[in-house]
């Protein structure tokens, strides 16, 4: 990964780190002790030396889209149990539908489920 990539990835990683710890940590506090924007603040951050961090932020890094990749996986998962479940009680599509509108199940994810459910083409 060039250069520019890892120090992009340090910040966006990094810096809700530091908006939450606040307090002073890499020179960030939540609240102004004298008149100047968050983005000036932001501005002013502590960001570690990359050569210091950057075989435990390609880690991290690497952590992270493992566990977004099982997140996905998962919720693919109980997208089918979801169908299957419905399948199994042999509901019909509306009584589906106010299931999930009950459960507050996302919109995008209820049609997935109604789709595999009730074979439905996209």
């Amino acid at each position: 990964m060039p250069q520019d990539n890892w120090k992009k990835s340090l910040i966006t990683e990094f810096v809700p780190i530091v908006i939450s710890k606040g307090n002073g940590f890499a020179n960030f506090r939540k609240k102004a002790t004298r008149s100047v924007s968050v983005t000036n603040r932001l501005e002013e951050l502590t960001l570690p030396k990359l050569k210091d961090i950057e075989t435990n932020l390609k880690k991290f890094i690497k952590i992270k889209e493992n566990a977004e990749s099982l997140l996905f996986r998962i919720k693919q998962n109980d997208i089918i149990i979801d169908s299957l479940v419905f399948k199994l009680y042999d509901l019909k599509e509306k009584e589906a539908l106010t299931i999930l509108e009950t459960m507050n199940v996302p919109e995008k994810e209820s049609q997935e489920i109604i789709r595999i459910t009730y074979k439905q083409e996209t």
